[in-house]
């Protein structure tokens, strides 16, 4: 038992260690955000999209990401994509492809429900993940 309570206190001391560190890592990432931020300003204010410094060279940049605000008609606009497609004979690669809109996560809860109850989910596998719950 003894060997047991140094691989728990090892597993303790580790914890403890890792999350001081996360929290340093959480403040240091809000510094550096901090301070892009307050370049990224004085870039604009003065129309630079670039500096050059002997520290380093900084180029500034956008990119447009997607921001679903309405999940419910996002979903119903997809399926009304793919009937129109069904109806109009497209090909399955593309009613597929529309389909690559989606970066796919299953709801884990019913996933679990649906391999509880034996319901066949073509192309998903269940994944046993082990993992310990520690309270100090």
């Amino acid at each position: 038992m003894s060997d047991m309570n140094a691989m728990v206190k090892q597993l303790v001391d580790l914890r403890g260690d890792k999350k001081k560190l996360e929290f340093h890592l959480t403040e240091l990432g809000k510094a550096i955000e901090g301070s892009e931020r307050t370049l990224m300003e004085a870039m604009s204010e003065q129309g630079m999209k670039s500096v050059r410094t002997e520290d380093a060279s900084v180029t500034m940049s956008e990119a447009v990401y997607p921001q679903v605000e309405d999940r419910d008609a996002y979903k119903r606009a997809m399926v009304e994509e793919i009937i129109a497609a069904k109806e109009a004979g497209e090909p399955m690669e593309v009613i597929m492809a529309i389909l690559d809109n989606f970066q796919f996560r299953l709801s884990v809860p019913r996933a679990r429900e649906k391999f509880e109850m034996g319901i066949p989910q073509p192309g998903v596998v269940p994944f046993v993940k082990q993992k310990l719950t520690v309270r100090v």
